[in-house]
């Protein structure tokens, strides 16, 4: 799939008395609205960078040029901000790697729009649109990925050539606009993360997850496509979702670090050796589910086991024998004691557990299981530190 290419019409820049006009070929549609397709340096002509609008230092500049673009966007869209902002440094990466070749993407449509309406003309049979020069758009959708785009073009100028479908809608007051941004983001259902997850092609921990779902001891043993194991599900065999798979799989990848990220994307480069990965995971769940106590205690869906939080740190107990080079008797024998302290631990939901892997509620007395992020840590130290009140406390 090619990001860029050179044969499509491209923006035409003309002088008249009545001042500039840059004719873009367009497609109109809708009766407000055109669709076009622009390289993403000929989408800046018409857009802002929003690393400038959204930056304190530049708004307290007074600047009036950015304090009215900044007013019009607080009314019509959420800022680049919080998760948003967050999103810009591995969004930026993925174009590079789009721009470079490195891997098959697609970079989604930019939905942008203007109050002032568009003239269109025909210029040797293509309908162009006539945008008076200095027209600047709002982006109601793509905003993360426009400031992504600039923060790519310092380490790749080449992400400047990637094209980018583009539907501009023009001629429709503020309220629309307003509106606009709240249907694209509210309107729509996002999928589960098991169901996109199940769909990565990309992220190795994920290939090697669903490689050992279809494989070995956990063979139709996986759900691949919900969010958690229904009783349904559990009458069928099943034991345990794709997420929680893959976050077993990533705490052998990553050790300790991967607690609060078992649905986070991971990166090839993050991974040293993959194959050495996929055949101490696959030995590790094989030995759980060989383990007469153990697969017993993922199967049953009232077991701490079965839990994703403490399955991440389940993982973790393995990282070393992903990192080192012992041979296979060596890695069996390490998992053979990793098995062995696990089968020590009482695994049943309640007090004992209370403040490790999730709390009581003081009302109702019933105990809920906690996430991975809140909970993590407090698993992973009753699990190895044998100094921790909580290692003495899941035990007895």
């Amino acid at each position: 799939m090619k990001p860029f290419r050179g044969d499509r019409p491209k923006p035409q820049e003309t002088y008249d008395p009545e001042g500039a006009v840059v004719y873009v070929p367009a497609l109109p549609c809708g009766g407000n609205a055109f669709v076009t397709v622009l390289s993403q340096k000929e989408l800046g002509q018409f857009t802002y960078k929003p690393s400038i609008v959204y930056d304190k230092r530049v708004q307290r500049l007074g600047l009036e040029e950015y304090d009215e673009l900044l007013q019009t966007l607080r009314e019509i869209q959420r800022p680049v901000a919080g998760a948003k902002a967050r999103n810009i440094r591995p969004y930026a990466e993925y174009q590079i790697g789009l721009a470079r070749r490195d891997h098959w993407g697609i970079v989604p449509p930019r939905i942008l729009w203007t109050e002032d309406n568009i003239a269109f003309v025909r210029i040797n049979g293509q309908s162009m649109a006539a945008i008076p020069a200095g027209t600047k758009a709002y982006i109601l959708d793509g905003e993360t990925g426009k400031a992504a785009a600039d923060d790519a073009r310092k380490d790749e100028p080449k992400v400047d050539e990637i094209d980018v479908p583009v539907v501009w809608v023009y001629g429709l007051p503020k309220d629309f606009a307003s509106q606009a941004h709240h249907d694209l983001n509210l309107l729509g259902t996002r999928p589960t993360i098991p169901v996109a997850l199940s769909l990565d092609r990309r992220d190795p921990i994920t290939g090697v997850a669903k490689k050992i779902a279809q494989s070995g001891a956990l063979a139709g043993r996986v759900v691949m496509d919900k969010r958690q194991v229904s009783e349904t599900d559990a009458a069928n065999g099943k034991v345990m979702t794709l997420a929680s798979l893959r976050g077993f799989v990533l705490g052998i990848a990553l050790g300790k670090s991967a607690i609060g990220r078992a649905t986070a994307p991971v990166r090839r480069d993050e991974i040293t050796d993959i194959e050495r990965l996929r055949f101490v995971a696959e030995s590790y769940a094989d030995k759980i589910c060989h383990h007469e106590v153990l697969n017993k205690e993922l199967a049953n869906r009232t077991s701490m086991l079965s839990v994703g939080a403490v399955q991440v740190v389940v993982g973790t107990l393995a990282h070393e024998l992903s990192q080192n080079q012992l041979d296979e008797t060596e890695v069996d024998e390490s998992l053979e004691e990793i098995i062995n302290d696990l089968s020590e631990v009482k695994w049943e939901r309640g007090t004992r557990w209370n403040g490790i892997g999730g709390k009581i509620n003081p009302t109702t007395n019933i105990f809920s299981v906690g996430g991975s992020k809140e909970y993590g840590y407090a698993i992973y130290r009753a699990l190895t530190d044998r100094n921790d009140p909580a290692f003495r406390q899941v035990r007895k």
